[in-house]
């Protein structure tokens, strides 16, 4: 679950969900709505998340400079590109300020190859903002539907 700075979350394209309505509050609920064609919960509305990839490792050992095996590094690297790719949320240090277009390119490049949030951080100068992160809760996918999840 993400809960972002209001100003942070980008708006979305349907509406009723995590991104209108007023600001009452100094955070949206982040949510992405799932792609019609998806093998696993078509259409559905539901949290950003994802699993840690290999490159999220050596992205946490290039960005935070470590040369050894940091698995917490790792799996904060993989949550803010998740949150990044799949949500447009940017937890970055210093922030990034994306024009739409540059976002929009960063996070299909992101989505492509999880070794370009490498890239990204490079270009941008940025660091993955892992001390924003804290634990909260955490959703597993269902064992019978584990073989449906192949990206998609």
């Amino acid at each position: 679950v993400i809960l972002a700075p209001h100003g942070d979350v980008p708006d979305c394209e349907f509406s009723g969900i995590a991104g209108h309505g007023n600001a009452r509050f100094d955070y949206r609920i982040c949510c992405v709505k799932r792609a019609a064609r998806s093998s696993f919960m078509p259409d559905a509305v539901v949290f950003p998340g994802g699993a840690v990839d290999g490159e999220d490792i050596e992205s946490a050992n290039t960005v935070f400079a470590r040369d050894h095996l940091d698995l917490e590094a790792a799996i904060r690297c993989a949550v803010v590109r998740e949150a990044f790719e799949e949500s447009g949320v940017g937890l970055f240090r210093p922030a990034i300020a994306f024009a739409k277009a540059e976002q929009v390119e960063w996070r299909r490049r992101v989505h492509h190859s999880a070794a370009e949030f490498r890239s990204l951080c490079h270009a941008s100068r940025s660091l993955p903002d892992a001390g924003a992160l804290s634990f909260w809760c955490s959703f597993i996918t269902p064992d019978v539907e584990h073989q449906k999840l192949a990206k998609g």
